[in-house]
């Protein structure tokens, strides 16, 4: 499943993670993006966000055999990278990471 994600240009790359017995789920780290969020950049930045790279990253997770579902699109999810394209994070590797 991981090996589907790495090098993908619009899905953040999974650095590591850590469990804590008082969290459900493990704690995923990504690499910073100073930029924020969507919700966060828009505020800031409004109309010159394009979406074409979160759009990208999904459709990857889709094509894949069997397709791999995100489960959490939400704002914090998309992340602004540092050449002010939108990517992907936490494509559903909370759950699977916690049931392994």
């Amino acid at each position: 499943f991981c090996a589907v994600l790495l090098g993908w240009c619009d899905i953040l790359p999974l650095i590591g993670y850590k469990t804590r017995e008082q969290f459900p789920s493990p704690l995923l780290i990504y690499p910073w993006c100073p930029n924020g969020n969507i919700a966060d950049f828009i505020k800031n930045h409004p109309g010159l966000t394009d979406l074409c790279g979160a759009a990208r990253g999904l459709a990857h997770l889709h094509s894949r055999a069997p397709p791999i579902v995100h489960g959490n699109i939400i704002p914090q999810s998309v992340i602004i990278q540092d050449n002010l394209e939108a990517a992907l994070c936490d494509p559903g590797l909370a759950s699977v990471l916690a049931s392994q």
